[in-house]
């Protein structure tokens, strides 16, 4: 059984499953057979029933829930999917093919590349496009440890904030077996990373420190510049899960 929050929004309740998945959950569901709330923080804090009933005098016509889970899955922007629809569909090709299909859809991706390095100030070489975050965390993580052992650089510390998307902490705890050490910088109460533990963790033997910037569940926001100062004083290198 787990945990139901509901906070008072105009003439709704909104609910939190857990894990970030939420949804509108208005008055006319019927929530009489909820046990007596528990105070914590500002929020009331509910028991998990089996099942969250219907009232049956007003379900069949009762409003379609609004969508509150954006950061798990973002809905498409309306200017992505026009931009997106030829090569769904008129223009189909593999930017990897050496036909004409394949060389305009090559085209397109290095224009959409050159577009956004232009946007955040980089070089266009200097952006991977992958599936999604899962394989970008992978790619950087063990690409770096990786090269290091190839390169015959010695430093075997990897520091990982303790509340990273599991992407990174199981890509970076995989790297045990090739002789890295795992390192947890702790957070507080609000789930920013303490950055006095984090000062003391990274030295001399610190090869990468992976913080995200804001915190998927919770949504805090790391204090990028202070962790990236830290590193960059002991000479490691920074990976921020920003997805």
């Amino acid at each position: 059984m787990g945990v139901l929050l509901f906070v008072d929004f105009f003439d709704a309740d909104v609910v939190a499953f857990g894990h970030g998945d939420a949804h509108l959950l208005f008055r006319q569901y019927s929530i009489s057979k909820l046990p007596r709330p528990r105070p914590w923080g500002q929020f009331r804090v509910f028991p998990v029933p089996d099942k969250v009933e219907l009232d049956p005098k007003t379900e069949s016509h009762a409003p379609m829930p609004i969508y509150l889970d954006g950061h798990s899955t973002t809905p498409l922007a309306p200017e992505a999917m026009e931009a997106m629809a030829p090569w769904w569909h008129a223009q189909v090709g593999n930017p990897h093919s050496p036909h004409l299909s394949g060389m305009l859809a090559s085209q397109a991706v290095e224009t959409a590349r050159s577009e956004l390095a232009s946007l955040i100030g980089s070089d266009p070489q200097e952006l991977v496009f992958t599936s999604g975050a899962t394989e970008a965390n992978n790619i950087a993580i063990r690409g770096i440890a990786l090269a290091a052992l190839e390169g015959g650089i010695g430093r075997r510390d990897i520091v990982v904030s303790a509340i990273e998307h599991k992407s990174v902490l199981s890509s970076a705890s995989s790297l045990r077996s090739a002789g890295f050490r795992i390192i947890e910088a702790p957070v507080d109460v609000n789930g920013i990373i303490d950055i006095s533990a984090l000062e003391r963790l990274v030295g001399i033997e610190t090869l990468l420190v992976s913080v995200m910037a804001v915190n998927n569940e919770v949504g805090s926001i790391q204090p990028l510049a202070d962790v990236v100062r830290i590193a960059r004083a002991a000479g490691a290198l920074v990976h921020v899960d920003a997805a």
